[in-house]
């Protein structure tokens, strides 16, 4: 008969090992259970706005505006009985649609983000700080009721996720933080006021393009054939000398060329303006001139 080998006893000292660690995880995870209660029990804090209003109307009962910026650029603009606004006193002047309603937007309804401090005067010898020394924008807005508003807006103090500016309001003792967006809508020059019409310019439909120099030497490109999706590998330099045309750069030139865009309106195209600007000997001339085709567009609308 063989001898039965007896199981040797565990090691106290491993199991004591054991059972410590056991305690150790029980209690980390009770702390982490209490946290997490703790937590759920404590209700975030819910963001105040502190915005409010200082007067509200409809955009016919705008009866009157006039921007004057820090540039020193200032125009008014006046309600007429027909509904229509005079600039400057000019009836008839065009003022571009979307523009038009930007600035009524901006001041039929006056709101603040905030209330900075009941009494700007005890921070007057900071108004160069906050830009209302010279005031970035004063607004003066006369309403039918007869209400007169001015609002003097200054720079902006930016956040990490938004910004005001600062704004002051005349009889009014607060000082205020106005929306960048209103404060934008607001900073209009009289330049950009005129709508000005865009060239309709079609990068698939260009077939020759012409650069004129003031000395009258020319550098001319033409298609080679009908316009199409290689058209841009089909150009030839033909003036001042023949050479076909590198694709790649010619797909960026009409591509430029494109995105042409005119900027603010200046005045009426007369005689003695023209002169005034240089156009009786103009430095450089571009002609552009595109095939007859039927092609798909879209536009910021």
């Amino acid at each position: 008969m063989q001898p039965v080998e007896k199981r040797k006893p565990r090691s106290l000292r491993h199991g004591r090992l054991w059972l410590l660690l056991g305690v150790v995880a029980l209690l980390a995870g009770g702390i982490a259970a209490c946290v997490l209660l703790t937590r759920q029990e404590e209700a975030l804090p819910e963001r105040v706005m502190e915005g409010g209003q200082i007067y509200a109307c409809d955009a016919a009962d705008v009866m009157g505006l006039r921007i004057t910026l820090r540039s020193g650029d200032s125009w008014a603009m006046t309600r007429l009985e027909d509904g229509s606004f005079a600039v400057d006193g000019e009836a008839g002047y065009q003022i571009e649609s979307r523009t038009l309603d930007s600035l009524l937007a901006a001041v039929t309804t006056v709101t603040y983000e905030n209330i900075l401090t009941e009494d700007w005067s005890a921070y007057a010898e900071h108004m160069a700080d906050f830009g209302l020394e010279t005031p970035r924008i004063v607004a003066e807005v006369t309403y039918r009721d007869g209400t007169a508003l001015t609002l003097r807006i200054g720079d902006t103090y930016a956040l990490e996720e938004s910004g005001w500016c600062y704004m002051l309001i005349d009889g009014d003792s607060r000082l205020y933080a106005l929306d960048t967006g209103t404060a934008d809508s607001l900073a209009v020059s009289k330049a950009s006021l005129h709508p000005v019409e865009q060239p309709v310019l079609h990068k698939a439909r260009f077939d020759r393009i012409i650069f004129t120099n003031e000395g009258g030497a020319q550098t001319c490109w033409e298609l080679q054939g009908d316009i199409g999706t290689d058209a841009e590998d089909r150009w030839m330099l033909v003036s001042p000398m023949s050479y076909p045309a590198d694709g790649e750069q010619m797909n960026s030139l009409r591509t430029n060329l494109a995105n042409l865009r005119l900027g603010a309106y200046v005045g009426e195209a007369t005689a003695d303006n023209l002169t005034a600007c240089g156009f009786d000997a103009p430095r450089f001339r571009m002609e552009i001139h595109m095939a007859a085709g039927s092609i798909g567009t879209t536009d910021e609308d």
